[in-house]
């Protein structure tokens, strides 16, 4: 078959319904379009699909990559110049619609450039770049980039193919169907079928198929991750999409002792001449290994008990165990340090001593813990120590080289006033964590410092406003981590009192329902906007236990999850582009997301689900994973675009990959470590964004390292089950 003047040879795979029929590809199956969607083609029949003169084809349904009903189409290419398949035996009738879309799976550990090609009814046709990186590919075409050279409403003839393949390549082609923008309330009500990842989603029974994967199809990771030569695919039926949360109890497993001791330095901050010094910090414990502040003790090198005074100052909500114990006793160091033992299990044989009021910024001194305690302590989250990236593999190493490179300038950073040159993306919050990785006693003090900086000098602490940041009133400034994470490694009771300012001011002027976006809206919208107070009231329930914060909570998280559904078969939180962003040059009939603020958002419904198990919590984040890989990936898989809208499509942004890391690795490990493509994504994109990562000013120091060292960690969990 001849092409036209661009000299193509063969098409491309055909896309179109009408009002609602399914003709040709399966028996009459009504996703109307005007309730939103219609199907083209869900690839349960191959006949439909024939192929152009070349040899070599090998077409077949498998019941792999599916993501509408129960089969695939396979397509193996040969080495052609433009092989191809195509169809006319579709309906030709395409009215009403705003995207032509399908799947593609791609297995090949490379991009594959393919091709579009449309025909209508006079034999116009155009002939559409689409290339296809490695994994999941979620095509979209929209309507006026169709019509600008043929009838877009009549189209008689889709080709998919392949321009020059220089070996053979392998496709998974599904559901291939017209969208308008928005699902109507029917069609969302009904359910809609949809890739999604979830294990155990809102009444959702996934169909399981495990996969040995060889050669082509494998799912295998960059070097310096290694992964599993199997791979288990999800494909889902139809889902029953009612919003009703349900609460799992969460179990949190360690194999820490419930009795034991450790021998640690106490380390002297004061002038050195001052022999006589109070020791004052938080000492932080697991979950379920201390129960009772009457069960910690301190003895000297000796064995000798030392009379302290203590507090709890937090319990973990999953058993009502010590999360973190403020510590007061007085020592004599002459030099630097002096050795202690700390004990716990067991009852304290001393009588107890008073709590002192201090108001120093760094204490006179402090028990030192060692990484390994604090990292499995989880006061700070999941995280591996430092030393982990001495002895394995290189991502990490790499990761940890950057921190040493480049956290000097950091520190050393002349504070200026300014929250975003100072503290954007929480600077406190950022060192806290360097801290509790290496368990450095000058990163303690660095971060220390960073907290009473921002909390006394950026957020207001009399009046009506108290909790709001002084300079600017956007949420995206109020950072309750750095609060939370000063007090319990402090115990400093002025950032516990901040810290609930600043929790009852993000409940007061932040209205749950903001986080709903409804399909057919146009205002500004931006999944970061519903981050910071999500993340900031749910961390600070997790701090003190006031069920009104998590009530609160609760109706953002119904919000976000609604949002989802408006658009059910794609999975993020779709908004309009053009108002989230008008100079990124969004069309203003482009709906989308942005990967990076979703990978803040993420931060709070992660732990808003370690918290409360939501079912909807768990399924919005499979969706939000699923939606990342099929429309936010650029070509080669190591990058997301800045917005999923056509004008930033090949434009990746890996210096900021590391935002979004995190969410991929806790994907694997709640979805049973079963999603090897969680894994893959994740791993690829952690590894490109250390690679790549720009690290000049605190604001992409931060976001660098805020969340991406729970990524590891929670990979790594899956070798400590």
């Amino acid at each position: 078959m001849k092409m036209n003047r661009i000299n193509y040879k063969m098409f491309w795979l055909i896309v179109g319904l009408s009002f609602g029929f399914l003709v040709g590809c399966e028996k009459n199956k009504e996703k109307s379009l005007e309730k939103g969607q219609g199907i083209i083609c869900d690839f349960e029949n191959i006949k439909v699909w024939g192929i152009s003169p070349e040899r070599g084809f090998n077409l077949s349904l498998s019941s792999v990559y599916v993501t509408e009903g129960k089969k695939s189409l396979k397509v193996v290419y040969p080495i052609s110049k433009w092989p191809s398949i195509n169809t006319k035996k579709l309906s030709h009738d395409w009215r009403n619609y705003d995207f032509l879309t399908f799947d593609v799976y791609n297995p090949e550990n490379e991009k594959v450039n393919f091709v579009v090609r449309l025909d209508d009814n006079k034999k116009k046709r155009i002939n559409i770049d689409y290339p296809l990186v490695h994994g999941w590919n979620h095509v979209k075409i929209p309507k006026n980039k169709i019509d600008r050279g043929i009838d877009a409403n009549n189209i008689t003839f889709v080709v998919l193919f392949l321009n020059k393949p220089s070996k053979r390549i392998t496709l998974y082609f599904d559901n291939m169907r017209l969208e308008k923008e928005q699902m109507t309330e029917g069609l969302r009500d009904k359910g809609y079928d949809s890739l999604s990842s979830s294990g155990r989603g809102t009444n959702s029974k996934p169909h399981l198929t495990q996969i040995n994967t060889d050669g082509k199809e494998q799912m295998n990771g960059d070097k310096g991750f290694n992964f599993n030569n199997k791979t288990t695919v999800y494909t889902e039926v139809k889902k029953d999409l009612e919003i009703e949360e349900r609460f799992e109890p969460i179990i949190i497993k360690n194999n820490l002792s419930k009795k034991g001791e450790i021998r640690v330095p106490v380390v002297k901050f004061i002038n050195k001449e001052v022999k006589d010094v109070l020791v004052s910090n938080g000492i932080p414990f697991a979950p379920g290994q201390l129960f009772s502040e009457k069960d910690f003790a301190v003895l000297n090198d000796n064995g000798d008990e030392i009379p302290i005074a203590k507090k709890v100052l937090a319990r973990w909500s999953y058993d009502n165990s010590i999360r973190s114990i403020l510590v007061q006793f007085p020592l004599v160091i002459k030099e630097k340090y002096e050795r202690v033992i700390i004990q716990w299990g067991g009852p304290s044989k001393t009588k107890e001593l008073e709590l002192k009021v201090v108001d120093w910024i760094i204490p006179e001194a402090v028990i030192a813990l060692p990484a390994s305690w604090l990292c499995q302590s989880l006061v700070l989250g999941e995280q591996l120590p430092v030393e982990y990236g001495k002895i394995n593999r290189h991502p990490l190493k790499k990761y940890d080289q950057n921190i040493k490179k480049y956290y000097p300038r950091m520190r050393d950073f002349m504070l200026t006033g300014n929250i975003v040159k100072d503290s954007y993306y929480d600077t406190a919050h950022v060192f806290y964590q360097l801290y509790v990785r290496s368990g450095d006693e000058g990163i303690f003090k660095s971060a220390r410092r960073e907290a009473v900086h921002y909390r006394d000098e950026f957020i207001v602490q009399n009046g009506a406003s108290r909790g709001r940041p002084v300079s600017r009133g956007k949420s995206r400034y109020i950072y309750m981590q750095a609060m939370v994470d000063d007090y319990l490694l402090t115990g400093d009771e002025k950032s516990l009192k901040i810290a609930g300012y600043m929790a009852k001011y993000l409940k007061n002027n932040y209205d749950p329902q903001n986080a709903f976006f409804p399909g057919n809206a146009k205002h500004f919208w931006t999944e970061r906007e519903a981050a910071f107070p999500f993340l900031g009231v749910i961390t600070y329930y997790d701090l003190v236990g006031d069920k009104e914060y998590l009530d609160y909570a609760s109706q953002i998280m119904k919000n976000l999850y609604k949002t989802q559904l408006q658009w059910p078969q794609r999975g993020g939180f779709i908004h309009n582009l053009y108002s989230h962003d008008i100079e990124e040059g969004c069309r203003p009939d482009e709906y989308g997301g942005s990967p990076f603020m979703t990978g803040l958002l993420l931060e709070a419904i992660v732990k808003y689900h370690k918290l409360t198990g939501s079912n909807i919590a768990e399924d919005s984040i499979f969706r939000t994973l699923d939606w990342l890989i099929k429309e936010a990936l650029v070509w080669g898989g190591k990058s997301f675009v800045y917005l999923t809208c056509d004008n930033s499509r090949n434009k990746g942004h890996p210096d900021l990959n590391l935002l979004v890391s995190h969410a991929f690795g806790y994907g694997y490990k709640i979805s049973g470590y079963r999603r090897k493509d969680y894994l893959e994504v994740g791993g690829k994109i952690f590894e490109e964004g250390v690679l790549k990562a720009y690290l000049n000013d605190r604001k992409h120091f931060n976001q660098n390292y805020r969340s991406s060292g729970h990524f590891l960690a929670y990979i790594e969990s899956e070798n400590q089950k």
